[in-house]
């Protein structure tokens, strides 16, 4: 048998260790691509949204090879059949004249049939098959309005929405609504928004979209004042965070007025898009797709 130089064979191991680092390395560099290529689908959907004086989101959906505009009912409450509203593009709001159709209460959707397609047609799948209580889920959108990505570089002109993400905590259904409850911070400017997953399920990065962001529930929280405490009071029996010092160095204790505040509970409601879906094929008109 031929002897092997140890310089030789450790020549050969790095060589090897070399060509498995670089395919290693050109996989991981692949990743991101699928990734990107799947917030793109859902970016390059979404839309800044005005309707007379209401902002919100909107997003694309293609049914039956006809794509539509669906966004939350109540940021279109001003807006008759047809009606014009405002899409964001850079700087500017573009004018676009919709059929406008809404689903019946307490059902917060409604969709909007635009002259011509505006987005891309890349999948993105209404459905909530697939769905798991528990599994982590994002929404996207425009809080306030004013806050936002510049995406000259990604979709356009459109500004790119923040996108946040929550837990599917719950569905209800109630008067023929079906309802999917987050636990996740919203904040106004997200109605209207995409509720999107990946499939579990699936070995790869597909996301579907489960439904449209309706709203925060709020939580009623009792507006606190200060009150002396008196000399003699069992303060075991108090929380202790309701006792604070004033800055001029004086114990009061904090208690509930009969005033409330309406503060964000963290439990975020939206509707699922099959009501979307059930509302387009009554009224199929959309413009039909290109690839």
């Amino acid at each position: 048998m031929k002897h092997i130089p140890v310089r030789g064979r450790v020549s050969s191991v790095a060589r090897c260790f070399s060509v498995i680092f670089q395919i290693a390395t050109i996989l991981l560099l692949m990743l991101p691509a699928a990734n990107a290529q799947i917030t793109a689908n859902v970016f390059r959907r979404v839309f800044m949204i005005k309707a007379g004086k209401d902002i919100g989101t909107a997003f694309t959906i293609d049914v039956d090879g006809r794509q539509y505009l669906v966004t939350a009912k109540h940021v279109v409450a001003s807006l008759k059949g047809r009606d014009s509203i405002f899409l964001r593009k850079g700087e500017d709001w573009i004018s676009t004249t919709v059929d406008v159709f809404r689903c019946e209460d307490p059902v917060d959707i409604a969709v909007l049939i635009p002259p011509a397609q505006l987005t891309v047609t890349f999948v993105l799948e209404p459905t909530m098959s697939g769905v798991q209580f528990g599994q982590d889920v994002f929404f996207v959108g425009f809080p306030y309005g004013k806050i936002f990505t510049d995406g000259r570089n990604v979709n356009g002109f459109y500004p790119l929405p923040f996108v946040k993400r929550g837990v599917l905590s719950a569905q209800t259904i109630d008067n023929g609504a079906t309802s999917i409850w987050l636990d996740g911070h919203n904040n106004p400017g997200f109605s209207g928004g995409p509720i999107v997953f990946r499939d579990l399920l699936r070995n790869d990065f597909v996301y579907k979209v489960a439904g449209i962001v309706s709203g925060y529930t709020p939580e009623l929280t009792p507006i606190l004042r200060p009150v002396d405490i008196p000399a003699d009071e069992d303060q075991s029996m108090v929380e202790s965070w309701r006792i604070v010092q004033l800055p001029n160095g004086h114990r009061v204790r904090l208690e509930d007025t009969e005033q409330r505040v309406a503060a964000n509970s963290g439990i975020l409601r939206g509707y699922s898009i099959q009501h979307a879906v059930d509302l387009i094929r009554k009224h199929p008109t959309g413009p039909r797709v290109t690839d």
